[in-house]
């Protein structure tokens, strides 16, 4: 079985998702950790501030503290990335699963939204019931991919009542709007 271990900076708890504004990367990282665990992946994450002792552990850990480059993930003990939070397709390839839904062997539109998230692609998300007319926002937001201009993008286009619309939008750390559905 594959471990994946991460090294954290110092941070408020141990996520780094909590409080008034959450840094997006962060609520990335910490769903592509939770979508490894559910590929049967044990993953630990360790952050400075509560857990000095698993630094202190790792030679090549401390050294990367030293050098000032946290966060470090590492594979079986062996540290793999420095510097930045790593990829969900990153994380999949050194965890040598695949990328899409292992359940269902095709990707649910909630891994789709946290795929074009790793990606660092813009996400824009269509869900019925949130306060305007879908069909309208896809148009618009396809009118907005066609621009060279703009950053990739992913559209995903959510059905009435889908649980996945609820779970992206807590990802990225928002609500739905008042009076909408998700």
């Amino acid at each position: 079985m594959v471990a994946m271990e991460v090294f954290d900076p110092p941070m408020c708890c141990s996520t780094g998702v909590c409080g008034p504004s959450v840094e997006p990367n962060l609520a990335r990282f910490a769903a592509d950790l939770d979508w490894l665990r559910r590929q049967r992946v044990k993953v630990e994450r360790f952050t400075l501030s509560q857990r000095p002792d698993a630094f202190a552990q790792n030679a090549a850990v401390m050294k990367i503290l030293s050098d000032g480059t946290l966060p470090a993930a590492a594979v079986n003990g062996r540290v793999v990335h420095t510097g930045s939070y790593p990829t969900r397709a990153q994380l999949a390839r050194w965890a040598a699963v695949p990328l899409e839904n292992a359940v269902s062997g095709k990707t649910s539109k909630l891994e789709e939204c946290r795929a074009a998230l790793s990606e660092g692609k813009l996400l824009l998300v269509a869900i019925p019931g949130s306060g305007g007319e879908t069909s309208t926002a896809v148009r618009g937001a396809r009118e907005f991919q066609a621009s060279a201009a703009l950053p990739p993008s992913v559209i995903v286009e959510f059905g009435e009542g889908d649980a996945g619309a609820r779970a992206i939008l807590e990802d990225v750390g928002t609500q739905a709007p008042a009076g909408g559905r998700s």
